[in-house]
């Protein structure tokens, strides 16, 4: 499982990464893949950025997302996470059931 992610980490991510990050760059550097406001582009690139860092196995190189790596990426996340409807969910208690839950079940504690 190691080696394979340390594959992904080292030879499809970055491809994700410099492409996504030339068309952030191209939208203003915003924090928005489309214009100026939220878009399900965000919300996905958003989700698949928490997925690679969570699911990095033990052991593995580092996951080449962060503010210093991909700033276009991170702010990208940043807005997303810190849109106010966005954020007032992740502090609901339903949320956090439901984050639990998903930690619980892949044994992320």
């Amino acid at each position: 499982r190691v080696e394979e992610a340390n594959k992904f980490y080292t030879e499809a991510l970055p491809k994700f990464i410099a492409v996504h990050e030339a068309h952030l760059k191209k939208n203003g550097s915003n924090g928005h893949y489309v214009g100026d406001s939220i878009t399900l582009a965000d919300i996905k690139t958003t989700l698949f950025i928490d997925c690679v860092l969570f699911l990095r196995p033990k052991g593995a190189n580092e996951v080449p997302f962060s503010a210093e790596k991909t700033p276009l990426l991170w702010k990208v996340r940043e807005t997303v996470d810190n849109h106010p409807r966005l954020a007032a969910w992740k502090k609901s208690q339903r949320y956090q059931e439901l984050d639990a839950s998903t930690m619980a079940m892949y044994k992320w504690e």
